[in-house]
């Protein structure tokens, strides 16, 4: 195996591990207004961790009918770019929501002057279909990731001890 790939390999353990502390990530999304759409992201961390800046990258998504060329109909889903937002110097606090308002653009228009016009299908659509959340140290340095998708309120499950029992009851009291 190629140096690189066992480094991303190894990265992506890393970050799966550390991702752990997450208790809850909650995202919403306003209607669209100008073209954009406002996403409100809340966090609720299991521990305090400061970080460089917290990467939030966000899948564009189209679907639209399609006919390939044996005359097969079906919907195609077309993800062409990610619109990435950095929020920089992001301290998350044990047992606080932290708050991170971002704004995509999702107008063919805005699109278009900013990817070309052959990126997007004109005639279908824009949404965003899940948003990666990552931790950055230093310049792109990436502690964690977890990908969600756009919408909802997601829980993560505590992590496991080391003797099987769950960690928030895996702490004993001390005798009477």
């Amino acid at each position: 195996m190629k140096p690189a790939v066992i480094f991303t390999v190894l990265l992506f353990v890393v970050g799966i591990a550390r991702a752990e502390w997450l208790q809850e990530v909650a995202i919403s999304s306003e209607p669209p207004e100008d073209g954009r759409v406002l996403f409100t992201v809340r966090i609720l961390p299991r521990q305090t961790l400061n970080y460089t800046a917290l990467e939030f990258e966000c899948v564009l998504h189209q679907a639209f009918p399609w006919e390939d060329a044996r005359g097969r109909r079906y919907t195609k889903i077309h993800e062409p770019v990610t619109f990435v937002y950095r929020h920089a110097d992001a301290q998350l606090v044990d047992d606080l929501d932290a708050y991170f308002n971002f704004r995509v653009p999702i107008s063919i228009e805005r699109l278009k002057r900013k990817y070309g016009d052959t990126t997007f299908n004109t005639e279908a659509g824009v949404s965003v279909s899940r948003i990666k959340i990552s931790g950055l140290e230093g310049k792109k340095e990436i502690v964690w990731m977890h990908e969600f998708p756009a919408k909802g309120v997601h829980k993560i499950k505590a992590p496991e001890a080391e003797d099987g029992n769950d960690r928030e009851t895996a702490i004993e009291e001390p005798p009477l």
